[in-house]
């Protein structure tokens, strides 16, 4: 699971329990990019909630 193993090699989390180790590695980056002065989530990019369909959309 190369999600798991990022987070867990970048973040340095002390569980090898996926959910909490993905969890964990998420809060993490997200404290990271506000260190940084980065937006975290759409919001703060300005994304509306109801363009959040099409962005997914877009994605698959």
């Amino acid at each position: 699971m190369p999600c798991i193993n990022f987070c867990y090699e970048r973040y340095l989390t002390n569980t090898k329990e996926v959910e909490v180790t993905a969890l964990a590695g998420i809060n993490a980056l997200q404290k990271f990019l506000i260190s940084i002065g980065m937006p975290s989530n759409f919001a703060e990019l300005g994304v509306k909630e109801e363009d959040c369909t099409k962005i997914y959309k877009m994605m698959v």
